[in-house]
């Protein structure tokens, strides 16, 4: 299977941007929820990867693509993003994995320390990786120093990995108070990431999105084989 036109690397400037906004100081917090299922949830599920997650009732939706859906809370202090990407068949282990999952939050932190990485947490092959640190600076962005340090926070990524050659991110950014104000809710969420397609029907969405541009397909190896053959006779 070719390779997907689709990566969680290109999301990652709009997430800064988000984050940056989020977790400026003296945006207010949002309030303590210990558990997913103390008040009203929604459950959504993402028209294109297959992907469902249940969320609370009153978080919004920013963004909304083909790959990925960025939530916030009403706050608007922490934001939570489901990205998904095609990764080929190259097996990870699953500190390779893990070793993915830091050098996504090294592109939303400046030089993240890493709090936990942990395997397995949920049932099937997924990781959980946290860190924290102060965001990075949106390109091109000049920083005030007069302003202060630039805004701490904390970032936790949760990565599936439920299917050769897929992998789904949800991807949490807080400021540290909210984060360590609602861990059991993002638990809570992660805990209910399914996929609501079957294997075939993803695979096939996926071999329809390919873009068609510098590929080889079956047929054009075949011409090309058969046009070299004629040329050599």
């Amino acid at each position: 299977m070719p390779k997907n036109k689709y990566s969680v690397a290109h999301l990652l400037k709009l997430l800064l941007v988000l984050a940056v906004l989020c977790c400026l100081p003296g945006c207010q917090n949002t309030k303590a929820a210990p558990s997913l299922y103390d008040a009203p949830t929604q459950v959504y599920e993402h028209p294109h990867i297959g992907a469902v997650l249940t969320l609370p009732e009153d978080w919004l939706i920013l963004s909304e693509a083909e790959d990925n859906v960025v939530f916030t809370a009403p706050e608007g202090s922490l934001t939570l993003t489901m990205v998904w990407e095609l990764g080929g068949y190259t097996y990870y282990s699953d500190s390779g994995l893990l070793d993915i999952a830091e050098a996504v939050a090294g592109q939303i932190l400046q030089e993240p320390e890493i709090l936990q990485r942990q395997s397995r947490t949920l049932p099937g092959n997924n990781q959980l990786l946290t860190a924290t640190g102060p965001l990075q600076q949106p390109e091109g962005e000049v920083y005030d120093k007069a302003e202060g340090e630039p805004a701490s926070a904390v970032c936790e990524i949760m990565l599936f990995s439920p299917l050769p050659a897929l992998r789904y991110y949800v991807i949490t950014v807080a400021d540290v108070a909210t984060y360590e104000q609602n861990s059991s809710l993002l638990k809570d969420i992660y805990a209910s990431f399914y996929l609501n397609e079957s294997e075939d029907v993803l695979y096939e969405g996926l071999h329809q999105e390919q873009p068609n541009d510098n590929v080889d397909t079956d047929e054009d190896v075949d011409n090309t084989t058969e046009t070299e053959s004629n040329e050599d006779a």
